[in-house]
């Protein structure tokens, strides 16, 4: 869980470089027993998905200790998604902010989900540690549910 959380990190890593057109959608899969992060880009008005849980898998062996940083990981997304990259830098410091905040909230190994199977997208996000994070209205639309 460590490492798919080092998923989480980026993403504030990549907001605090400037590209704040980044949001985070982590989801349970159906069987409850997989967590998957969706990163959302808003790149000149496209709209783009990135599945991050998948492109982890790909840079590094998700169940052993990482030696790859947060930094590094966000400088390796970055080369592999350059041209994307440079389309999202559009202001969203109120998301920005209120992802910071969510970050602060989480333990070590702790993920959060916006929904599941067994849990609707609403106002807040659950965790593996069964806490709830409030999140901004209508955050909800970007969920694709």
């Amino acid at each position: 869980m460590v490492n798919m959380q080092k998923l989480l990190y980026m993403a504030k890593e990549l907001h605090d470089r400037g590209f704040h057109d980044i949001r985070v959608v982590p989801s349970l899969s159906p069987s409850g027993l997989s967590w998957r992060c969706t990163f959302l880009l808003n790149a000149k008005s496209k709209k783009i998905e990135i599945i991050a849980s998948s492109w982890i898998q790909k840079v590094m062996d998700i169940y052993k200790p990482g030696r790859i940083t947060v930094k590094g990981m966000a400088d390796m997304f970055i080369r592999e998604h350059a041209a994307l990259m440079e389309e999202c830098s559009e202001p969203e410091s109120q998301y920005v902010a209120w992802y910071a905040g969510m970050l602060q909230q989480l333990e070590e190994g702790e993920l959060p989900y916006a929904y599941s199977d067994s849990f609707s997208p609403s106002d807040y996000w659950r965790t593996s540690k069964e806490k709830s994070i409030r999140t901004l209205a209508g955050e909800n639309r970007y969920y694709g549910y």
